[in-house]
């Protein structure tokens, strides 16, 4: 999966297409945040981690949910 500038909010829609593991954001500014990186549709913990490393994000949750949220 190619992103070039696309919201957060779009990416994890394509993203959640994939993977059985759903990923989420509550917080309206950071799905509004742009991204851009080439992702492995199978791999969803790389996305996450890079998610966490670029956006400044925490990823919390279990086998089926992982929440995106602000590192307070």
């Amino acid at each position: 999966m190619v992103f070039d500038g696309e919201p957060l909010r779009e990416a994890l829609v394509q993203m959640n297409r994939y993977s059985h593991r759903r990923i989420v954001v509550d917080d309206p500014e950071l799905a509004e945040r742009r991204i851009a990186g080439v992702f492995s549709t199978t791999d969803i913990q790389t996305f996450v981690s890079s998610m966490s490393a670029t956006l400044g994000v925490e990823a919390v949750g279990n086998s089926d949910v992982v929440l995106l949220r602000r590192l307070n």
